[in-house]
């Protein structure tokens, strides 16, 4: 109880805070059924809370105020820290390690944890909770269970195989720039986007991404702009195609978008991941060849991945760059400027923020 049992500002709040809004009358009834407390005393105390903002009142019924509950959990955050810090022995002040709780810097909540990148508490409204596996490469043998997926790979993860970090969302780490590699790969390998450019004038695009069902299936998914003129070549050539689960209509007009479900097979989205890189949407495909934008951590990585997909295509560096993730818009190569710029800025600076993780969680 806040106030000692008998107080009849103890009742009011019990039964606010069980139920609510409440009429006068239906309080009165539900307070005076355990406690000889007549209407008077209760309707007195009611206005009084009012008047001290403890309730507040609307169409004449009542509910606890919001800004009461704050306060008081202000208050009891500053007993809390006085007692901790006070000169007092440690067994006297140690009961109160638990209820004293750390302000976020956000300000938003009280933290939850450390970001992981930049060392600053954090709480759920500022970042998020994420896995990264130890080692990709190695398949999982603990069988405990699924905690979480790999932020990096995408798999399934354990507690035994992975840990369980905070990240800040981008906007909020306060970690100082440093430098990653973006990359342009031209890749001629055997994929239905790939095929699907064969007889295309211009670019074919791709947003690759994965849901739910994805996950589930093994699969991916994507947005696929094909041009107007292509259209029915493009939907019978992907109905046709064994990679291809699904393939729906988003918009068809004078330009063509399709919503498209592909097996997993000898991925090139999946061979970037397992070289601690991430791939960027948009993906261009023209004459049977895409074109995919990868940001790494350090050329090491974007070699990593054209020496992987040599083995079941051709590959070849088209531009790369180190640069500063302060200014990621203003590469010097005109490539990746030019493919930059058709970039998401959330997907780029999510891209970033990943490759930023896996540069300390390696490291």
């Amino acid at each position: 109880m806040i106030f000692p049992k008998s107080d009849t500002r103890s009742q009011i709040i019990s039964v606010l805070s069980e139920e609510f809004p409440l009429s006068f009358r239906k309080i009165s009834n539900r307070v005076k059924y355990d406690h000889l407390i007549t209407d008077k005393e209760i309707y007195r105390v009611l206005l009084l809370m009012k008047r001290e903002g403890v309730l507040q009142r609307e169409d004449n019924e009542y509910s606890i105020n919001p800004k009461w509950l704050e306060n008081l959990e202000n208050f009891k955050q500053k007993v809390a820290k006085n007692y901790i810090e006070s000169p007092i022995e440690h067994k006297k002040k140690s009961k109160f390690f638990s209820i004293a709780k750390h302000k976020c810097s956000c300000g938003k909540g009280n933290a939850e944890g450390f970001c992981y990148i930049c060392d600053e508490p954090v709480c759920s409204a500022c970042a998020e909770k994420t896995r990264l596996h130890y080692s990709c490469s190695d398949k999982c043998e603990h069988k405990k269970g699924s905690k979480g997926v790999c932020v990096n790979c995408q798999e399934d993860a354990c507690a035994f195989c992975s840990k369980e970090v905070w990240t800040h969302y981008p906007e909020n780490c306060i970690k100082k720039p440093e430098t990653i590699v973006l990359g342009i790969l031209e890749v001629d390998h055997e994929c239905w986007f790939a095929d699907l450019s064969e007889k295309t004038e211009t670019p074919i695009v791709l947003d690759s991404f994965m849901d739910a069902t994805d996950f589930s299936m093994g699969t991916h998914s994507g947005r696929v702009i094909i041009p107007n003129s292509f259209q029915k070549t493009a939907i019978q050539q992907l109905q046709k195609n064994k990679q291809i689960v699904e393939v729906k209509p988003i918009f068809v007009d004078k330009q063509v978008i399709l919503r498209t479900r592909a097996l997993f097979n000898k991925s090139f989205d999946e061979f970037v991941r397992m070289n601690k890189s991430v791939l960027l949407n948009p993906i261009e495909a023209n004459n049977t060849k895409e074109r995919n934008l990868i940001i790494s951590p350090s050329f090491k990585e974007i070699r990593s991945v054209a020496n992987g997909i040599k083995e079941f295509g051709n590959c070849r560096i088209i531009a790369c760059e180190e640069i500063s993730t302060k200014e990621l818009y203003r590469p010097e190569s005109k490539e990746i400027s030019s493919f930059i710029k058709k970039v998401n800025e959330e997907d780029l600076n999510s891209a970033v923020q990943t490759i930023k993780l896996m540069k300390k969680f390696y490291s």
